[in-house]
């Protein structure tokens, strides 16, 4: 029997995000749609979230393995850090330790998957670095939406957006992932 053809047009995509429900969810609601109009899609986020995007379908990169629960650290602080000028530092401090390490473990993920397109949080800058480094057309996260487009040579091309999705599993709903 000949193996079934592939959709020229499908691509492969990385969705990449903070393993937090604000900045996750959207992107699973995105993956869900991508992946019904038959795009082979790869999460990148924090490894706490690894068996949810599992649970809803999805492949998954974990990253900051080396500290599972770092990323959760550094947003949910003891007391609020509001404008309060020390936390605020210690928070960045944090944030710019794990950034080598995150940016190596995506560097990996890319290695292996090799996408066209990556959807990146705004507020996850690894990806575009990443993409630097690849010598790919890119510009950086970005709250608002950006046109996609198929980059040339098989090189990712860079999308940033937000979407409120719902589903029967909680997949793509505020509170999946909580």
């Amino acid at each position: 029997m000949p193996a079934p053809e592939t959709d020229p047009e499908a691509l492969r995509v990385t969705l990449v995000a903070p393993p937090f429900a604000g900045h996750l969810n959207p992107l699973l609601a995105i993956g869900k749609r991508l992946a019904a109009r038959g795009h082979e899609l790869r999460y990148v986020t924090g490894p706490r979230k690894a068996a949810l995007i599992e649970r809803c379908g999805f492949a998954v990169d974990p990253v900051s393995n080396a500290d599972p629960g770092a990323m959760e650290r550094i947003a949910d602080t003891p007391h609020p850090v509001r404008g309060h000028p020390l936390r605020l530092a210690r928070q960045l401090r944090a944030n710019l330790a794990l950034l080598p390490e995150i940016r190596r473990e995506i560097e990996a993920s890319f290695a292996r998957s090799r996408p066209d397109l990556v959807i990146a949080d705004f507020c996850a800058p690894w990806p575009d670095w990443s993409a630097t480094a690849w010598g790919s057309p890119g510009s950086p996260p970005s709250p608002r939406p950006s046109p996609w487009r198929r980059a040339a040579a098989r090189r990712p091309t860079w999308a940033a957006g937000v979407s409120r999705g719902t589903s029967a599993t909680g997949c793509g709903t505020p509170s999946a992932g909580r």
